[in-house]
């Protein structure tokens, strides 16, 4: 899956990154926000891109 993270975001919620990413699970993403936990589920049952917050500030991190 290919996610599209924020690098505010990733600044600010570094550790439940790691975890997510290391644990290949989206139950530490939900502490952000009701929209990210949103655009993660459409992310997961997709197997697409997935977006938090804006594009133009994204990095592009590979699980």
């Amino acid at each position: 899956m290919l996610f599209l993270v924020d690098i505010k975001l990733v600044q600010k919620f570094k550790p439940f990154y790691l975890q997510a990413f290391k644990t290949n699970t989206l139950y530490f993403l939900k502490e952000y926000s009701r929209y990210s936990l949103f655009m993660m589920l459409i992310a997961y049952f997709s197997k697409n891109a997935l977006l938090i917050h804006h594009y133009k500030d994204a990095i592009l991190t590979y699980n």
